[in-house]
């Protein structure tokens, strides 16, 4: 991962539509700092040109996966100011661990990352 410049904000996207590239897109080029998860290395083509901080290739394996990126995150100082959801609407097992982390989000001290659920 890059190390975080001037205050830039570090957010995470869950991808797996063409949004995702769009949305990656303009948020790298507002000065984001970003990281983008895809389920499959054909997935993560579209990305593979771009200036991300990082690239997570393959299933987060639910709640557990996603803490074990949010922990691996602060450890190297890129805390995520916040995580969006752009997976395809059938991935409905992302957003059903996306609420449970809730839970997480207390026991880590995250309580910012998942607003929007």
């Amino acid at each position: 991962m890059q190390s975080r410049k001037n205050g830039q904000k570090h957010i995470w996207l869950l991808t797996g539509t063409g949004e995702g590239r769009t949305l990656a897109t303009v948020l790298v080029e507002q000065g984001w700092n970003v990281t983008v998860s895809v389920v499959s290395s054909k997935a993560s083509w579209p990305y593979l040109e771009m200036s991300l901080t990082s690239l997570l290739v393959g299933p987060l394996k639910g709640v557990e996966g996603i803490k074990q990126v949010l922990m691996q995150a602060n450890c190297v100082h890129e805390r995520f100011d916040c995580v969006v959801d752009v997976t395809h609407p059938f991935a409905v097992g992302y957003l059903r661990s996306a609420h449970q982390m809730n839970r997480v989000n207390l026991e880590l001290n995250l309580s910012s990352l998942f607003p929007l659920f």
